[in-house]
């Protein structure tokens, strides 16, 4: 279809244009005609409604009425192309035109380029119609995102409709005598106007406002299920019946100033649910200056539309609940304006109140934002979130900084985002993410990863940091690099006497000990369960030699209660780059093996002494028992005519055969009552601990072995392990005898000492079952003799 151009044709182009609006009837030079002819193109243009007529064939936009220019803001729609704003490719407008004109669609949703450059999303409902044999689409455009203002535009257009339906009515009685191809033009206006009708979707009515009659179309009724019949006839209170009772109170056709009517309410389906209607309309005849005679307009269907308001409002509403109960902080960044959206979850992860921040909406990004990421971290957290929104391929965005609380403290957050897409899978501008606190997590990563590298017992590093640090250090500009190996001494031995608590003690006394020794020269591990280890750099041997010393030196000055802390230490030194490190390590544990050997003995005899001295100057009963036991059984050794040796060890069997007690607590060893069977029990194990003592220390092997059976009875009936007779060691026999004898003569905190006639008859009384009885005769017969005569010598 040719367009006419030009200032000249202007009144054609227009007479053609209302022809095409309202029936195509009309007939230049036709008088009568001429004086009831209404200009549809003014009435088009004052329509809020976007309208145009386009050739299906070649896209031109033939007649865009105001509401259209309005919308795109160009200067002359009619001077353009549907293709030229349609974002499709040509050829995909091409076919979409043609779909519209063979009648096989009537609804499309298209991408429309607008003169300032934006897109908007449009729907589009176009029906073809004849004009002298050939084919234009009406359409009728509707923004997508401006669905509210969408229906505000359309509250004219059915009063208009009906208009011209009337109008065409009263043309066609008009021309009843014109030709044939005059009725042919008024069969196709009129099916061109139901057309627009029915591509509205909307239902239609008519309100008189005096008689309270209603005229409505199929479409209305059909919205509510019914037939116009079934309605019949169709009136105000017909209407108010099927009103929903909450939406009845007011006036259901409010109007405003300029006589327009807009309302939102349910009506009752024949089906007996619930429908959204939303009604527009205005006056379009008045009876007075404020009192309306008759009123047109519309009601559409908006069930479907407010269902899914709904369900938004339910799955918002559900999103800040999950939000809130799980305490996770959303916000959203716009990068065009960098305006930032922040929930109130957000500020309360810190402890803060949202309005100290943000007083609107929204407030600038880096004003409120930065202010509160901890300066170490400001500047690598922007520039991750900025590399994150500048590259559009990135799928999400992952950070981990410390935010300033209300308390001062700075609190450990994790950010998490992601860029939303448009309809087309292209990124937006808006960046969407949320905030968790991981304060207690990275606090509990950061303990596993001290306990990855340090020792629980002395916060020193462990073994594992020391293996990494010497492949770390194993560079040529770090020699020589230096291995000095520290072991204690006695470990055992302490552990045995004074428990396990107290080896730990003195580990972590030497562990402070060393690193203070160690603190001007390099870094201090422990490597095992009671060796040490001292890795230098850049220095020689000299300064090894310098370390050992200082080792041995403050080493020495260590005690636990009597016990003097020794160690052994070996050295070992790369001074070339040829050498392997891991040689020198094993140098240097061989020198501390050698030197643990050599100083050994002395070390665990000092040691077994120090914890005879621990206890018997905690106990004074005990030096004393055991003094006198060591005393008694020396004469008996006399007695029986031992070797000189065998006197000397068995004197000394009897100060220590008690040395066990040491591990006794307290509670148990001063209990002036008697004894339970748990502490009795408690009791009867300071044989086996005095065993475990003794025999740290080779000369006091067999000295372990009288320490632990001295406590067997001649009958078997004694403990810990029930031997009898000759399966006793002969010196275990011998001090029973004497450690008896001792105690009996003694004063104790649960009885007084008892006469040398009573202690005597209780020997003589368990001679055979608790002692051996021929050693129980010489004790009688020839030691008691001599120690009472040493005693009245004394």
């Amino acid at each position: 279809m040719n367009r006419i151009k030009g200032g000249k044709n202007e009144g054609n182009r227009r007479s053609r244009l209302a022809l095409l609006v309202l029936t195509g009837l009309l007939l230049s030079g036709t008088a009568a005609f001429s004086q009831s002819t209404v200009d549809h193109e003014d009435l088009l243009n004052s329509h809020q409604s976007i309208m145009m007529f386009i050739d299906p064939g070649t896209g031109e936009i033939l007649f865009a009425n105001e509401a259209a220019r309005e919308f795109y803001g160009y200067p002359d729609l009619t001077a353009m192309s549907i293709i030229e704003i349609n974002t499709l490719p040509e050829g995909e407008v091409e076919k979409e035109l043609a779909l519209a004109a063979a009648g096989d669609r009537n609804y499309f949703n298209f991408q429309h380029l607008l003169a300032d450059g934006s897109v908007k999303s449009v729907e589009i409902r176009a029906y073809p119609f004849d004009y002298q044999g050939e084919v234009c689409l009406f359409s009728i455009v509707n923004d997508r995102t401006r669905l509210v203002q969408l229906a505000r535009h359309n509250k004219t257009l059915y009063a208009a409709i009906h208009f011209l339906l009337l109008l065409s009515l009263a043309i066609l009685s008009v021309m009843l005598y014109r030709t044939r191809r005059l009725n042919r033009q008024i069969r196709r206006s009129q099916e061109r106007t139901e057309n627009i009708i029915q591509a509205t979707n909307a239902g239609t009515w008519e309100w008189d406002y005096a008689s309270g009659d209603l005229l409505v179309n199929d479409r209305w009724a059909g919205m509510l299920g019914y037939t116009r019949e079934e309605l019949s006839p169709i009136t105000m209170t017909t209407f108010r019946s099927l009103l929903h009772e909450e939406d009845r109170a007011g006036d259901e056709v409010r109007l405003v100033d300029d006589g327009q009517h807009e309302a939102v309410f349910r009506m009752r389906h024949k089906e007996g649910r619930w429908v959204w209607v939303q009604s527009t309309g205005k006056v379009t005849v008045w009876a007075g200056e404020k009192t309306p005679r008759t009123l047109m307009g519309t009601h559409i269907d908006i069930s479907r539309k407010k269902a899914l308001e709904a369900h938004h409002r339910f799955t918002e509403n559900r999103y800040r609940t999950i939000t809130s109960v799980s305490n996770i902080g959303v916000w959203e960044y716009d990068q065009q304006s960098g305006s930032l959206w922040c929930s109130e979850e957000y500020f309360q992860l810190l402890g803060h109140a949202r309005d100290r921040f943000i007083s609107g909406d929204t407030c600038d990004a880096m004003r409120v934002w930065r202010p509160l990421v901890h300066p170490d971290d400001l500047d690598p957290a922007v520039a991750r979130l900025m590399a994150y929104v500048d590259d559009s391929s990135a799928g999400s965005y992952e950070n981990r900084f410390r935010m300033l609380g209300a308390d001062g403290d700075y609190r450990w957050i994790l950010s998490r985002a992601r860029t939303l897409k448009d309809e087309s899978g292209a990124p937006t501008d808006i960046t969407v993410g949320i905030h968790i606190d991981i304060t207690d997590i990275k606090h509990y990563e950061e303990q596993l990863e001290f306990t990855s590298y340090h020792d629980h017992l002395t916060g020193l590093f462990n073994r594992r940091y020391f293996f990494d640090y010497l492949k770390k250090i194993d560079r040529p500009w770090n020699l020589p690099i230096g291995l000095t190996m520290i072991d204690l001494n006695g470990l055992k031995l302490i552990n045995d006497a004074f428990g396990t608590a107290a080896g730990d003690g003195v580990l972590d006394l030497l562990g402070m000990t060393l690193k203070w020794v160690a603190r001007d020269y390099g870094i201090l591990a422990r490597i095992g369960g009671d060796e040490f280890i001292i890795v230098t750099l850049k220095q020689g041997e000299r300064e090894l030699d310098l370390l050992k010393e200082g080792i041995l030196r403050m080493a020495g000055k260590l005690y636990h209660e009597n016990v003097q802390i020794s160690v052994a230490v070996g050295t070992g030194l790369k001074e070339k780059e040829s050498q392997d490190l891991g040689e020198v390590f094993k140098t240097a544990e061989r020198q501390m093996f050698k030197r643990k050997i050599i100083d050994g003995r002395s070390v665990v005899n000092h040691s077994i002494r120090g914890i005879l001295e621990t206890l018997t100057n905690k106990y004074s009963e005990e030096k004393q028992h055991s003094e006198e036991v060591g005393r008694l059984c020396g004469l008996m050794g006399r007695a029986l005519e031992l070797t000189v040796e065998d006197i000397h060890e068995l004197e000394l069997a009897g100060m220590l055969h008690d040395i066990g007690k040491v591990t006794i607590p307290d509670s148990v060893l001063d209990k002036p009552g008697k004894l339970t069977d748990e502490e009795y029990q408690i009791m009867k194990d300071h044989t086996r601990a005095g065993y475990q003592i003794l025999r740290a220390a080779d000369e006091f092997t067999d000295l372990a072995v009288y320490a632990l059976r001295h406590h067997e009875k001649y009958d078997g009936t004694g403990y810990p392990g029930g031997l009898a007779g000759e399966e006793i060691p002969y010196f275990a026999r011998i001090i029973a005898i004497a450690d008896a004898y001792e105690a009996m003569m003694s004063d104790r905190t649960y009885r007084k000492a008892l006469t040398f006639q009573e202690a005597v008859g209780e020997l003589e009384a368990f001679a055979g079952t608790q002692f051996d009885p021929r050693l129980v005769r010489v004790f009688i017969d020839e030691v008691l003799p001599l120690e009472r005569e040493e005693k009245s010598t004394d």
